[in-house]
């Protein structure tokens, strides 16, 4: 495992992610780490804003309606450290039982 998948790692545990919901890998030099579990992509999210704060990682966030976050990404790609990006998208196939507006997703 090279060092920044080490240290992005490392730093997802530190939130509370188990390591067996992180999976990480590096494509042209830029290390990305995903999140399997819906509650640890949650958390990640919450404190997306402790991840980003030194400037070395990204977050990306993609989230339905209802609230159900379906992508977590933590990346050290050097144009987006420092940022938290998060995409509403309409949900395709999701089966949750929240109600928004007067509608169920």
């Amino acid at each position: 495992m090279d060092p920044a998948t080490k240290h992005i790692k490392a730093a997802l545990v530190a939130l509370g992610v188990p390591r067996r919901s992180i999976v990480a890998r590096t494509d042209l030099g830029i290390t990305s780490a995903a999140i399997h579990d819906p509650a640890h992509r949650q958390l990640v999210a919450d404190r997306a804003e402790e991840l980003v704060q030194p400037g070395r990682y990204g977050v990306y966030i993609t989230q339905y309606p209802c609230g159900c976050i379906p992508t977590v990404r933590v990346n050290n790609d050097p144009r987006r450290a420092g940022q938290v990006t998060t995409r509403n998208e309409e949900p395709l196939g999701h089966t949750c039982l929240v109600s928004v507006g007067d509608h169920v997703i």
